[in-house]
């Protein structure tokens, strides 16, 4: 669980999880929440914000599509005029990651300058392949030299699967789920529940700070 002591910004970071109360708490949305934990990529303590959708068993992906929408008519889009016009109000951008349109290019891809791969080890996977082609997370103990016939390509999933729920109701089945996935951070020691920005919150954090913060204002006079 992560205590308001642990996150780097304290209560601070919230402002970048702008979910009200009202919408959090929505019966039916409370046993989708999930808590942000991310041991394996040292990242406990920093503050979540991305959109993910993915299908997995155990550490094995089918699919994973990163991307900037949420979960709002704006970002898919609406019927309208009778069905016959599909009406998006935003732009949006995400990578759909799949094994059979990633090249091979030796056991992975860097997204840094000093990472660089030779483009003469890289070649799509033909047909044959892509059935013995599997995604998996990084935190996956399998061999990844199985030789040609069997690839695996780790993908940097920055959360940990299966992600675990708020409440005992939640998804915890570690097998062939379709998860829409948003992380919540738990900022409360007291209370297992998911963030919200405009709760109340009386346990101070990291820097000594309630929620909402306390602000005085001071005029400066010169004397």
């Amino acid at each position: 669980m992560l205590t308001q002591k642990l996150f780097r910004e304290g209560y601070a970071a919230g402002n970048a999880v702008p979910g009200p109360l009202k919408n959090v708490e929505k019966e039916f949305l409370k046993k989708y929440w999930a808590k942000w934990k991310a041991s394996h990529t040292g990242r406990c303590r920093a503050m979540p914000h991305i959109k993910t959708f993915t299908r997995y068993n155990g550490q094995k992906l089918a699919w994973l599509l990163l991307t900037s929408s949420n979960l709002s008519k704006a970002a898919w889009g609406a019927l309208q005029k009778n069905n016959s016009q599909l009406m998006i109000r935003s732009y949006e951008l995400g990578v759909l990651f799949l094994p059979s349109s990633i090249e091979r290019c030796g056991s992975g891809f860097s997204c840094t300058s000093n990472g660089d791969i030779k483009e003469d080890k890289c070649r799509l996977l033909d047909n044959s392949e892509v059935r013995r082609t599997k995604l998996v997370t990084l935190t996956w103990q399998g061999s990844r030299n199985s030789g040609l016939s069997s690839e695996v390509i780790p993908l940097p999933v920055p959360y940990e699967l299966p992600p675990q729920p708020y409440t005992s109701e939640g998804m915890l089945c570690p097998s062939a789920i379709v998860v829409i996935l948003r992380v919540l951070p738990n900022f409360i020691s007291s209370a297992d529940v998911p963030w919200s920005w405009d709760r109340r919150y009386t346990k101070k954090d990291v820097y000594g700070q309630v929620w909402p913060r306390q602000v005085q204002l001071y005029t400066f006079q010169d004397s």
